[in-house]
């Protein structure tokens, strides 16, 4: 029996991140898909210019991130 109680991330937010990472253009360190502004682009969420709603993960201060 497999219940899964919650999908993965990458499961649940599939259309972020591919959002993301088609309108990404910044450089990206070796091995990462996204680049540094990204990956706080996704965990702190906000709008991309495509118009792209991206939900907030953590709700903290930007600072901590």
């Amino acid at each position: 029996m497999s219940t899964v109680l919650r999908l993965h991330a990458e499961e649940q937010f599939a259309h972020e991140l591919a959002a993301l990472a088609a309108t990404d253009e910044r450089p990206r360190p070796d091995n990462w898909r996204l680049s540094p502004w990204a990956v706080s682009q996704y965990i702190l969420g906000g709008e991309l210019a495509d118009g792209t709603v991206i939900t907030p993960k953590y709700i903290g201060q930007r600072r901590l991130v």
